[in-house]
């Protein structure tokens, strides 16, 4: 009889522990309900009846490795952005992460839904221990929810078909790539295809890249090799730019030489150059040694002026002495005059005067 008493315990004290806490929220009239039997039908059933627009927000585990998402201030220009608390119900504030922000190993993602009218109006993403102000709406907790059925929800709003407006689907995307599921990959590989539109294509493309690690950097190498859509493969490889993943860099110098759109390649140049890579400055220079396109040598050039930190300079004054193109020469010409750089300076007035 003991044991029977004590097993219908430990159950009760293990649902407790395995709710997820409330977030950190003021200005709230903080309630608490469950969504056990469905998270869709817990936000539907909440909105059913509510007479002013509220927040409706659970957690799920986040992505691994992604920085600390929350709100952002800037205190003026130069200034670096400083975090700040979530004004829900504010306008012209900031939110996301930015480079300076402490990679976490490990943190949950917070979902909040603005629901007005039944529906659901607005979608926010945030680390579960950002804090949050409600602007004194009803804010609904659920504490229980599924991380599969998140990503189903946040699925459909991102669904422009489905979605009342254009950044309403925008806001789920963003908020479904942050989720530790391989759904969410599903979901975002799904949308990043045919027969999407364009649109909605680069949008899931660029979170592929920008959040889904190797398993996204792969998919949208296969659109770079596989699609026939110019302007896709150009997004594609923008967005392949974007990934942490191992072997990018190599991936990268690869399309941007093989691709057959001549824009596509040059674009290849330009995202090579921003990635700050070691390799990328003699891939950049091949290709304008060896590209058969001029509008391609031409965008090579512009790469080069884009390294940072200078490391543009020789490499341009070596392509203005080498090159026996004359339209490359004025090229490498004119971002020398941009860099401010004396060498730059230099091998210019040389270059006129001869």
């Amino acid at each position: 009889m003991r044991l029977q008493l004590l097993f219908p315990l430990l159950l009760l004290s293990f649902a407790a522990q395995s709710a997820a806490a409330p977030p950190q929220v003021a200005n709230a009239r903080l309630e608490t309900a469950s969504a056990g039997g469905g998270l869709e039908a817990a936000v539907r059933q909440a909105g059913a009846s509510a007479r002013e627009p509220f927040w409706i927000a659970w957690s799920v585990p986040m992505i691994a490795g992604q920085r600390y998402n929350c709100c952002f201030n800037n205190a003026g220009k130069g200034e670096k952005w400083t975090r700040t608390t979530c004004h829900l119900e504010g306008k012209d504030q900031g939110w996301g992460s930015t480079d300076d922000a402490k990679v976490l190993a490990d943190q949950d993602l917070l979902v909040l839904t603005r629901i007005a009218g039944g529906q659901i109006e607005k979608v926010r993403s945030f680390s579960a221990n950002c804090p949050l102000d409600a602007g004194d709406r009803r804010f609904i907790w659920l504490g229980d929810a599924k991380p599969e059925e998140s990503v189903a929800l946040l699925a459909k709003t991102a669904n422009p078909a489905r979605a009342a407006s254009r950044n309403l689907a925008e806001e789920a995307l963003a908020a479904l790539s942050f989720h530790r599921s391989s759904r969410a990959d599903e979901v975002l590989e799904d949308l990043a295809a045919a027969p999407h539109s364009r649109k909605v294509r680069e949008d899931a493309l660029f979170w592929l890249g920008q959040s889904r690690g190797e398993r996204g950097a792969r998919f949208i190498t296969r659109v770079m090799e596989g699609d026939s859509d110019v302007e896709i493969r150009k997004k594609a490889i923008f967005a392949l730019s974007q990934s942490k993943a191992a072997g990018v860099t190599d991936s990268l110098i690869r399309l941007s030489r093989q691709d057959r759109s001549a824009d596509v390649r040059g674009e290849g140049l330009f995202w090579l150059a921003q990635r700050d890579d070691p390799k990328a400055p003699d891939a950049i220079v091949q290709a304008i040694e060896t590209d058969p396109d001029l509008a391609v040598k031409k965008k090579g050039v512009f790469a080069l002026s884009q390294l940072r930190g200078g490391r543009g300079v020789p490499l341009l004054i070596e392509v203005g002495r080498k090159t026996r193109e004359r339209e490359v020469r004025k090229e490498a010409l004119f971002w020398l005059t941009q860099s401010n750089d004396p060498a730059a300076f230099e091998y210019v007035e040389k270059a006129l005067n001869q």
